[in-house]
């Protein structure tokens, strides 16, 4: 059996990232870019339950993107490459993945929005039943004198899944007209439950049983593991978000309702 150091390293290259390349999502049916908004008016008096209710709108309508308009596809949100090197010297593991994808957002209720007019701030919360992340990865390096080198592909479940956002926007106006941008998306996951499954296609050391040491370990500790990787898992999520918020502000300008 490998050792525990092994065991700890092994199990954080495999489920965290570092460095994140967005690349383009799949192909998929488009709908009709004239209904994928559901504009509310700033002065209705259900202001925040019609922010709720055109978001989880918007996630159906747009989850294969809008390419009428430019914007990409939402469900799934699509990274080329991640990378993560853990370790040094004799403890020393490289990890990359490949053709990432983040799978289950358009399938989220939004239980609440709440939109802060003067602040320019918009808070939303939203439950959906899996996430998914899946993709291939290599992995190359060594814990003291055992050599690990191995690929294929991986998967990530997450089960009964709450999540929250927090959007900051400034506006400019020009002309009186006021221009909508997202300078900050924080997005928060938190699941009741995460299963981890990665290819036992391990060369070397074979014998020794590391890819179901590895699943049975983590599988163990899902929630601890997730907990130690999710600061870097949000940051990645957060960049995605952000982009694809100012692809739809930039093509939906009056999709949240400002004060000029």
């Amino acid at each position: 059996m490998p050792t525990v150091s092994w065991l700890l390293a092994a199990v954080v290259c495999s489920a965290s990232v570092l460095q994140a390349r967005a690349g383009p999502a799949g192909p998929g049916p488009l709908p009709q870019s004239e209904t994928a908004v559901v504009p509310c008016q700033l002065n209705t008096t259900d202001l925040n339950q019609c922010m709720a209710r055109s978001i989880e709108h918007f996630l159906q309508a747009a989850k294969h993107g809008l390419s009428s308009v430019g914007i990409d596809a939402l469900d799934p949100l699509a990274v080329k490459e991640l990378e993560l090197v853990k370790g040094s010297g004799k403890v020393a593991v490289t990890f990359e993945f490949h053709d990432v994808r983040f799978k289950g957002f358009s399938n989220s209720e939004v239980n609440s929005a709440r939109l802060n007019v003067y602040d320019k701030k918009l808070e939303v919360s939203l439950r959906a039943p899996v996430y998914e992340i899946d993709g291939q990865y290599t992995c190359s390096g060594g814990v003291y004198e055992l050599p690990i080198s191995s690929s294929g592909r991986f998967a990530v479940t997450l089960t009964d899944v709450t999540s929250a956002w927090m959007l900051y926007f400034l506006t400019k106006t020009t002309n009186n007209e006021t221009q909508v941008a997202v300078n900050r998306f924080i997005v928060d996951v938190s699941p009741s439950n995460v299963v981890y499954r990665f290819d036992k296609k391990f060369d070397g050391e074979n014998s020794l049983g590391i890819g179901e040491a590895m699943d049975e370990f983590m599988n163990e500790n899902a929630l601890e593991i997730y907990n130690d990787i999710k600061p870097q898992l949000m940051k990645i999520l957060s960049e995605l978000f952000l982009e694809r918020a100012n692809q739809v502000f930039m093509r939906f300008p009056g999709a949240v309702p400002f004060l000029k």
